[in-house]
């Protein structure tokens, strides 16, 4: 019933301002379900822009200490190539 919500307005070296939104759910009901949303919008610029997205299996979750005696792997990783 939550969904975190991440909002950023930047500057780029030539001046282009940007505001990008990142929305964000995971479901405690079901481990393998969870959905982020991204929003960019040009503020003073328009252009065609390309995005990259990736997951990073690697991650683990190891910094909290009443999570230690549990699984910290939940991704594998089955190839680092980029696919376009």
């Amino acid at each position: 019933k939550g969904c975190y919500v991440r909002r950023l307005h930047f500057q780029d070296q030539k001046g282009r301002e940007s505001k990008l939104t990142c929305e964000r759910i995971v479901s405690m009901d079901n481990p393998h379900v969870g959905a982020i949303n991204w929003t960019l919008e040009p503020l003073n610029w328009s252009t065609d822009i390309e995005v990259h997205s990736w997951i990073d299996g690697s991650v683990r979750n190891t910094g909290v200490r009443r999570y230690q005696g549990l699984k910290n792997k939940h991704l594998s990783i089955k190839s680092k190539e980029w696919h376009q």
